[in-house]
């Protein structure tokens, strides 16, 4: 969702993470999109089944990410082989029926899915994770992160919407910055992969061996 006025900005400590401004979904190829486990899911499937390394990177959390060190740049370039991996784990990826989610009520923004695929099952554990994006007008730097799992930087106070976001780094480098400044504020909630029960995906390691092998390859020719 995207709020370009009014906006309310209120401070709170610089969070550590990173990540980019959403992207288009898959609206032309399925309705399917982030707002729970079994839509992420889904739409993890259709990413799959149509070979789309952009979007299938999107339902991977930015823990998942930094800890398996995918890169979307070797996602496009090694998609069969990933794709292959990913079935390796969890069957073939047109073919598995994705149970209803099971969340903790202690932590809601922890849920879990079993997907089946003929005669096997998997967990598949996923996260809500909260995107922050704010473009400002002229020379003044994106701001842009994760939060911490289960914070709340969303708010309804009366009749207003606010936005919590961390400013600390900004108003360093623009200590005059007011609400005016704000081109476009974006907060997305999303369900993504964390990882699969007692499992690796291996993605990095997939990578490696493939660069490793077509150097070898290379080099008798």
């Amino acid at each position: 969702m995207t709020f370009r006025a009014p906006l309310i900005l209120a401070l709170f400590a610089l969070i550590s993470g990173c990540a980019c401004p959403p992207e288009p979904e898959l609206r032309r190829y399925t309705d399917a999109d982030h707002s729970s486990p079994e839509m992420a899911l889904e739409y993890f499937r259709k990413a799959a089944t149509r070979g789309d390394a952009l979007h299938l990177y999107q339902c991977f959390s930015q823990e998942m990410i930094q800890r398996d060190g995918i890169v979307i740049s070797q996602i496009e370039a090694y998609f069969p082989e990933v794709r292959a991996r990913i079935e390796e784990q969890i069957g073939n990826i047109e073919d598995i029926e994705i149970d209803d989610a099971v969340v903790d009520p202690g932590t809601p923004y922890l849920a879990s899915c079993v997907v089946r695929s003929e005669n096997r099952e998997e967990r598949v554990h996923l996260v809500l994770e909260t995107l922050v994006f704010i473009r400002f007008n002229g020379d003044i730097d994106n701001v842009q992160y994760v939060p911490p799992y289960g914070t709340e930087v969303v708010s309804i106070q009366g009749r207003e919407l606010v936005i919590r976001a961390a400013l600390d780094q900004v108003l360093d480098q623009a200590p005059s910055l007011t609400a005016t400044n704000v081109y476009v504020a974006t907060v997305e909630r999303a369900w993504r992969i964390v990882g699969i029960e007692g499992r690796d995906l291996g993605l990095r390691k997939l990578v490696e061996d493939i660069e490793q092998r077509r150097k070898k390859e290379d080099g008798r020719q």
